[in-house]
């Protein structure tokens, strides 16, 4: 693929991206992604034997209240993900499976993460605090990580179109 080819792709590829991205990332009314997160959330520590209850976009905890906010609905992950996956030149039949898929994994991830978070919380190993900085944080980047490894392992024309932005951006500095 020649240069002037590959800076067309990669061009398209961000340009595209960020057109699905940045509308996703700006969506201020998260409400019913939140309310159903609270609930779901909420459901899930039940089934793990913690005693919780949900009212309006708080899960309440003996001694404490996980108040779900935009950030803990995973709508950031969400809404890169979907860019990258239907930026990637290719056929519909291959992206959309991808992307059902990695929306799936990332939302069960994002209420594995708020289970794990109260279950530290609740058991008393840890403060609220720290089990949501310090366990939930790095739940988090670790599901970021495997999911971009799901994604390019099935969708490796998008890992293909992210290699074309960094060769042009390494082309452009190395100019210099």
């Amino acid at each position: 693929m020649g240069k002037e080819d590959k800076l067309r792709r990669g061009v398209v590829f961000l340009f595209t991206a960020l057109v699905v991205a940045v509308p996703l990332l700006c969506w201020p009314y998260t409400g019913p992604l939140q309310r159903l997160v609270t609930l779901q959330g909420a459901a899930l520590l039940r089934f793990f034997g913690l005693p919780a209850t949900s009212r309006g976009l708080s899960i309440f905890l003996p001694g404490f209240e996980l108040v779900i906010t935009r950030e803990c609905t995973a709508i950031e992950a969400l809404a890169v993900f979907t860019g990258v996956i239907l930026a990637t030149p290719a056929r519909w039949s291959k992206k959309l499976p991808v992307l059902l898929l990695v929306f799936f994994l990332l939302y069960i991830g994002n209420l594995f993460r708020l289970v794990v978070v109260g279950w530290f919380a609740y058991s008393g190993v840890t403060t609220l605090e720290f089990a949501h900085g310090v366990v939930g944080y790095p739940l988090s980047l670790g599901g970021v990580l495997l999911f971009s490894y799901t994604t390019f392992r099935l969708l490796p024309e998008s890992l293909d179109s992210l290699h074309n932005l960094v060769d042009i951006a390494l082309s452009r500095i190395s100019k210099r």
